[in-house]
This record gives C-alpha cells, structure tokens and sequence, in this order.
C-alpha cells in the first residue's frame, strides 16, 4: 500500500531572511553571505543551503526566501535518527542549527561567522510550528550578537508522530540505505545561474528559468524554476530550487532507470538542465543552452554530485554557468545493485 504524504512525514524549513549588524567586527571586510542549516545530523540530500548574496548595508534583511522539505517517512533511517534525537539526555540534540557562511572582498576562502537554532523539544513542549520566528545570531564563540534572521520551522506534526511511537523505528524501510541516504528518491538542487555574452545585451532576453529533463521520466518529475530577470552578469541569479522524485522499488520509474544505466547509449543516463529565455510579457520563449550532469559517471565515481559549477552552452559555445546538485548514488546503487 502506499504511505500517505501527510505533513506528519515531513519537516519544511524556511530561510525568510538575514539581517546582520554593521557594527559587528568584521562586517566591513565582507563581500557575501549565505545560510546551511544542519538538521540533526540528517545525510546531505537533506542539506538546506542557500546561495551566497551580498551583504548589504545592514538596514534591510536580505531576502533569502529559501525552502526546503525534507521527508521522515515511517521506519526509514530518518525516522530513527529523529527519534533518536528527541530522546537523548542532551537538548541540543535536537537543534535546527542555522550557520551563516561568509566570503570576504580579497577572496579569502569562505568562513563561518555566527550561527542561530530552534529547538525541536521547545517546539514539541509549545505545542506549535515556529512561523517567520525572529532568530538571533550570534558569532561561533558566543559572545557577540552579529544580527538577526527570519526563520520557518514546520515539524510539529511529525515531531509529534514519531515522539509517540510506541517502539523504536528499525531503520530499515524503504528510502534509506547503510550509509543514511535516501535511496528511493533522486534530489536535484539548482542554486544559480549566471549567464554571459551577446544574451546579456540581447533585447529578446529579458527573463531567464531552468527546466530539468531526468532520463525521460514521466511528467510528475519535471523540475522547472521560476522566471527570474536575466541580471547584468556580475552576479548570479539565485533560484534556490530543489525537488525530489521518488524511484519507488519495483516501480515504472525504477524499471526506467535502470534501463538507462544499462543503455550503451551513455547520454541516456543524463540529467538535463535546460536554460530557457523570454521577452516581455513572456513572449518569444527559446532556449539558451543546456548543462548536464550524468548519473552513470556519478555511479562509477561512487559519489554524489554536490554544488558543482557547470558549463551551460549552445551549439559549442558556452552562454553561462549553472550551480546544481543532485543527490543520487543511493538510489543508484540500489537499482544497479
């Protein structure tokens, strides 16, 4: 039987925004900034993180509007690991933790500068979801408040279930594997993209989305952004999309996939990331360039593809880059295995 897809199997997180302190040490010296949020310990497809913007001034939050749902489906290692954490001895435990990265102007490697937290027990305690909660963030030493952040935490539902299974969850469901990863589901991110040349000045390209094509799989797995204006070329768009699709075992989409692992056509195990354009009003839709990422060189590197930066090109020529992940060498295994 299928599980339902109730909110007592999911906890949304929501990055609203950030606001820091100009007076805080340091503030001055950097150039962007961004969040990751560690939700107890969960593996990587569950990584909440954020593109970098800049900093500001300090008056106005940047507006992040970044989501991510990350589903804690029954007997999953999810699921016990969550269970696990709301019955430990130590609180903190079941932190949300919130870290706030920077990059500072002479292009010094990226640094961690503060942090913020929710508490799932306080939330389970107070009977209620923290909505657009005013957060303070204070530097990795505790000492200093360096500002503020705007925070979404949507998990008092499955908080709720889990906290009240009578036996602990065995870990073993579908949708997890031995290593903590989900493998019944393929996460692919699109964080940025920043295009470059004659599309920068072109009339005709006034707005810029992002489709994905995964291996031909049916319509309930298209991933398409929103339309974003096409930007001036010095910094990238931040769509700060990510999807999910299920690869069920002993499904149609697993029967897919599995044939094009096998194919002796290598671009059959492609996933395609499709850069579209339009004009005014939406008017004059074409396509820019495609990136790609293949599922069959990730299986055979035996890794994840996690924040890399591809080239986005059209006919050979190359139009812009493309910041992607996509979380799939469980599932990979799992099929091939």
């Amino acid at each position: 039987p299928r599980r339902r897809q109730g909110g007592g199997e999911t906890i949304a997180l929501h990055v609203v925004s950030l606001t820091l302190d100009p007076k805080a040490p340091g503030f001055s010296k950097l150039d962007t900034v961004g969040v990751e949020v560690e939700l107890i310990d969960l593996d990587d497809a569950t990584a909440l993180k954020t593109p970098m913007l800049p900093r500001g001034d300090g008056r106005r939050p940047l507006a992040f509007d970044f989501r991510s749902d990350v589903r804690v489906e029954p007997d999953t290692l999810r699921e016990k690991q969550l269970y696990e954490a709301l019955r430990t001895s130590d609180p903190q435990d079941s932190d949300v933790v919130f870290f706030v990265f920077a990059e500072e102007r002479n292009g010094a490697e990226r640094k961690q500068i503060g942090e913020a937290s929710v508490n799932l027990e306080k939330v389970l305690r107070a009977g209620r979801d923290e909505k657009e909660a005013t957060l303070k963030v204070v530097s990795m030493d505790g000492k200093t408040a360096i500002g503020s952040m705007t925070v979404s935490v949507l998990a008092f539902e499955a908080l709720t279930r889990v906290k009240g299974l009578r036996a602990p969850p065995t870990g073993r469901a579908p949708g997890t594997s031995s290593v903590g990863r989900d493998d019944e589901a393929i996460v692919v991110h699109v964080s940025t993209l920043l295009l470059e040349g004659a599309h920068l000045q072109d009339p005709g390209v006034e707005n810029v989305s992002v489709e994905v094509e995964m291996l031909d799989l049916d319509d309930a797995t298209a991933l398409k952004t929103e339309t974003l204006p096409k930007g001036d070329g010095k910094r990238p768009l931040t769509f700060g999309f990510r999807s999910e699709v299920r690869v069920e075992a002993g499904s149609a989409r697993e029967k897919v996939l599995r044939g094009v692992l096998k194919s002796t056509n290598g671009d059959d195990a492609d996933v395609v990331f499709f850069v579209y354009a339009s004009g005014r009003g939406g008017k004059g839709r074409k396509e820019l360039g495609e990136a790609v990422v293949s599922l069959r060189r990730m299986l055979d590197a035996k890794r994840d593809e996690r924040d890399v930066t591809l080239s986005v090109a059209s006919a050979g020529q190359r139009v812009g880059t493309l910041s992607v992940s996509v979380f799939a060498l469980a599932t990979l295994a799992r099929v091939m295995g």
